[in-house]
């Protein structure tokens, strides 16, 4: 008796099971790429938003020095006009393409220290984030004058 090996069939049977594994390993490469992808676009507007933010704060920084006519000597600065007891409601900061920045800022006075807290919440698409920063003056009792002592930023 002669055995004879039928092997009829069986390269086809294996190329269909080739490709099927080469199928599923795109396929999770794929998602994983697109995975990746998303991702770095979150992170990308994160960043965004935040750096809209912090150029809010930081434009609310600016003018607690800058006087709304120019002139030092006639002028009245921002933190003047808080120490005198005038409040700010939260402004819109408009970057454009850039992103939106929502900033409030507030005044607390104790015996020789000031504080000036900053808030900004940036947006950018649909991502948000805050940032604070808080500023800490001295009072100088013979001048009057508030002299920057630290400056405190958080998220």
């Amino acid at each position: 008796m002669k055995l004879r090996n039928n092997c009829n069939g069986s390269a086809l049977s294996f190329t269909i099971l080739a490709l099927l594994v080469l199928s599923i390993m795109v396929g999770i490469v794929a998602t994983i790429a697109q995975t990746n992808i998303k991702q770095a676009s979150t992170q990308e507007n994160g960043l965004q938003a935040y750096y809209a933010a912090r150029s809010g704060i930081e434009l609310a920084f600016g003018a607690l020095w800058i006087t709304d006519t120019g002139d030092e000597a006639t002028g009245k600065t921002l933190l003047k006009a808080l120490r005198d007891g005038e409040e700010y409601g939260t402004q819109a900061v408009d970057f454009g393409e850039a992103g939106i920045a929502e900033v409030a800022i507030s005044y607390e006075r104790s015996s020789k220290e000031e504080k000036v807290s900053i808030v900004s919440e940036g947006s950018y698409l649909d991502i948000t984030r805050d940032v604070t920063l808080d500023v800490y003056f001295e009072v100088d009792d013979d001048t009057g004058k508030s002299i920057l002592k630290d400056m405190i930023w958080s998220n």
